[in-house]
């Protein structure tokens, strides 16, 4: 029955955020042509057959389980408030998945920045489910939480935990985190170069922008200038290596360019950047 209730509000939300809506986008603009688009639609057979087995499967639910799917959904498409009404008192109710709902619980309450109810429910799931597939994620919620309660050096030890676990992307994020925390704590030197190290593997200009507000900050709080730093044709270069790794060709060989451009450049440099 956890299978079961868990796919159906899986199907559920994905069926109606990529067809139901984008259908509907289409009829509003042409119902005849929305008409002929969604009857030659090579899928729509079995996506009515998919709807058809699900809506099987609603009807032998119970109430509780059918609050599930919706607040499942909300939650999927980030209405917090919504969701949290129908998670609130699901967890007694529903115990096969209990560590589902309080998972999705907590992330609802950091959205909605109640985050000593959030803290809460994460050392609730860590205590009561230690072997819930939530578990990881659990910690870097818990992270956040102690983070805007102000409590940074726990956070950041939090954070530290999930990024020796994380995949490169998550573990960016947490390590945005870190940078935010340390400069909270005042520890000046140790975010410097934390953010240096942060900023040369970033691995795509997309990243690196994300790192702009924090190094707004730490000029605004420690007078040093990031954006100097890495317009040395060193950094640069070390940079561009990072966007090659994460095979970003084109982000690549514009800043190859400006290291082989550069006034500064030495010979040598110039020759490994060509």
């Amino acid at each position: 029955m956890k299978r079961s209730i868990l796919f159906i509000a899986v199907f559920i939300t994905f069926f109606i955020s990529s067809n139901l809506f984008a259908w509907k986008r289409e009829g509003a603009r042409s119902s005849e042509a929305s008409l002929k688009k969604i009857s030659s639609d090579s899928n729509l057979e079995n996506i009515v057959i998919g709807l058809v087995d699900i809506d099987k499967r609603i009807s032998s639910l119970s109430g509780e389980e059918k609050k599930f799917l919706i607040g499942y959904s909300q939650f999927r498409n980030r209405q917090w408030i919504e969701a949290d009404k129908f998670f609130n008192d699901l967890v007694v109710r529903l115990p096969l998945i209990a560590d589902h709902i309080i998972y999705y619980r907590l992330v609802v309450a950091n959205e909605l920045q109640k985050y000593g109810e959030s803290l809460s429910l994460s050392d609730e799931l860590l205590s009561a489910y230690p072997d819930s597939v939530w578990v990881f994620d659990a910690g870097m919620e818990k992270a956040k939480s102690l983070m805007n309660l102000g409590r940074f050096s726990e956070s950041r030890a939090l954070f530290s935990e999930y990024i020796r676990r994380a995949n490169a992307d998550d573990a960016f994020e947490a390590k945005k985190f870190v940078v935010y925390c340390m400069m909270k704590e005042g520890r000046g030197a140790e975010v410097v170069d934390f953010l240096k190290d942060l900023i040369l593997n970033s691995g795509s200009e997309e990243k690196l922008n994300e790192l702009e507000v924090l190094i707004s900050e730490v000029k605004s709080k420690f007078h040093i200038d990031l954006n100097k730093w890495i317009s040395d044709p060193f950094q640069e270069y070390i940079l561009t290596r990072s966007f090659i790794s994460r095979s970003q060709w084109d982000e690549a060989s514009k800043r190859l360019e400006n290291v082989i451009s550069h006034k500064d450049a030495s010979k040598s440099l110039i020759t490994q950047a060509k």
